[in-house]
């Protein structure tokens, strides 16, 4: 929702609209309409009308969906008045050398003056003053009287303000409905298909955000049905400034597309609008089909129904790491330490859920190196680790490079989509070989074990697992590890989501978890 800007040819409510249903799922609660607005102020295509909204000192969501509809009503009246002007100017040359042709008195119309006399704008013709043939006859576009219907001027576009779905209204009342507009000029890139109702074909707009099929009460009596009766509703459609219109009623009628017949329900309402189709209704009469690989982020739910093994148990890494020490420093063998009566049971219980991952094995050799064992409460858990500061001191580092997280920053200026993932006990995923583990070996009250698997504390062990995690998503592009932190992100969503499904499938393949 914070990248969406409006289209080149997307009016302001379907813009809103669109903000709307991508700020749902974000739960915004009461910063949503805050959010909304600030977006519309950044993402409209007006520079005009941006500079009119940065200027209002308390604009709100309403206020600026008002100044951004008038700005856009008046753009399109203008286009209208000089669409208008072209058309009388064609009407001219077209219709008027003709009738010059016939008739040689207007070979020269000019008046008495001398002057050029100009077509009339009711009914396109030349004449003199109050003869005009239109006069006192009615227009059957729009029944207004003195011109004729090929020179009405109220053909033309007008835009009804749009009505609107409030996301968070309580009443089950209320509808949202798609744009309603009348016969246009230039009707844009909008869906539309053909139904036949009582015999007669009429063309609908396709509106998949429309909670309801509606007609105008004009073309409803244009249908000529033996019983025009319609039943009473309640359903208020609300418009985005919270302006309700009552509908005239609902009539369920037999609808034909693609040679089969549905019984659809329909609202009348008592403006001259275009028929509208709502999403249910596309969906259901196979108008529209719905393409969730293109149309539907990736889930939670879905990456756990097609990856669910990966979120299960212990990974093992294939490769095996070895330990090198120090030869001239001395080893160390450490007396157990004591623990509270109290936790025995609990460390007896987790020493035997480690030993059946395989992270340790129990050790009855003598070993050069003996560490003491440390218990760690948490939350709810109880965790056991060792105290290698002697063989730390050992230890010979490979001094691999740990990415800090500005580093990783810089790599990602287009990026507007992320999902992390936490490796699963990332440290234990990694095998050690037998030397290393001897290496490993701690005391406990119920005897020795030996750490089969990379411990916690070892002071090459970030760099051990930082390297291999690294090397394993080292050629996929989107994918960045912060020790056991993997990001993957994406310009866009269908990016974001192809990338997370290569890693997905990476980790599957190494059976890393």
């Amino acid at each position: 929702m914070i990248h969406s800007d409006q289209g080149p040819h997307e009016n302001i409510d379907s813009y809103v609209t669109d903000l709307k249903n991508k700020a749902k799922p974000c739960e915004f609660e009461h910063l949503s309409d805050g959010l909304i607005r600030d977006r519309i102020v950044c993402g409209i295509q007006n520079e005009g009308c941006r500079a009119r909204l940065l200027r209002e000192a308390d604009l709100t969501l309403a206020k600026a969906i008002d100044t951004c509809r008038a700005q856009e009503i008046s753009s399109q009246q203008l286009k209208s008045l000089k669409s208008t002007e072209e058309h009388s100017v064609n009407a001219v040359k077209q219709v008027s050398k003709p009738r010059y042709r016939q008739n040689d008195s207007h070979k020269n119309q000019r008046s008495v003056h001398g002057e050029r006399q100009a077509l009339c704008k009711n009914c396109g013709r030349i004449h003199g003053k109050r003869n005009c043939p239109a006069f006192g006859k009615e227009c059957h576009s729009y029944n207004k009287k003195n011109h004729f219907a090929k020179y009405c001027m109220s053909k033309q576009k007008k835009k009804i303000d749009a009505i609107q779905y409030d996301y968070n209204y309580d009443s089950e009342d209320e509808l949202f409905i798609g744009t309603v507009s009348v016969d246009s000029i230039q009707q844009g890139e909008e869906w539309k298909e053909s139904m036949t109702l009582n015999k007669q074909s009429v063309v609908f707009k396709l509106d998949t955000g429309a909670q309801a099929n509606i007609i105008s009460e004009k073309l409803f009596r244009k249908l000529s049905l033996p019983d025009n009766r319609t039943e009473k509703t309640n359903i208020k459609l609300v418009t985005y400034d919270g302006h309700k219109i009552s509908p005239i009623g609902t009539r369920m009628l037999e609808c034909t597309f693609k040679d089969r017949k549905y019984n659809l329900k329909f609202f009348i309402v008592p403006t001259d609008s275009q028929p509208i189709l709502s999403a249910d209704t596309c969906s259901e009469i196979g108008a529209i089909v719905r393409v969730r690989a293109v149309d539907k982020p990736l889930t939670k739910e879905e990456v756990i129904s097609d990856y669910g093994e990966i979120f299960k148990g212990l990974g093992t890494l294939p490769k095996t790491h070895h330990i090198e020490v120090n030869p001239l420093i001395p080893s160390i063998v450490h007396p157990p330490r004591k623990i509270p009566a109290a936790l025995r049971d609990q460390v007896r219980t987790e020493l035997d859920r480690m030993e059946s991952l395989g992270v340790i094995a129990k050790q009855d050799e003598p070993t050069d190196w003996v560490h003491s064992m440390v218990v760690v409460r948490k939350p709810g858990k109880l965790r056991v680790y060792i105290d290698p500061k002697d063989l730390n001191c050992a230890i010979k580092r490979e001094h691999y490079h740990l990415e800090t997280i500005d580093e990783i920053v810089e790599r990602l200026p287009k990026a507007s989509v992320f999902s992390r993932f936490d490796a699963t006990h990332g440290f234990w995923q990694i095998q050690l070989d037998e030397d290393s583990s001897k290496l490993l070996t701690f005391n406990t009250p119920f005897g020795r074990y030996r750490y089969r698997r990379l411990p916690f504390g070892i002071s090459s062990a970030p760099e051990v697992f930082s390297k291999a995690v690294r090397e394993m998503f080292v050629d996929l592009p989107g994918v960045e590890c912060i020790v056991d932190d993997i990001l993957v992100w994406g310009e866009n969503d269908e990016q974001h989501d192809y990338r997370v499904r290569k890693m997905l499938n990476r980790c599957r393949q190494m059976n890393f978890r």
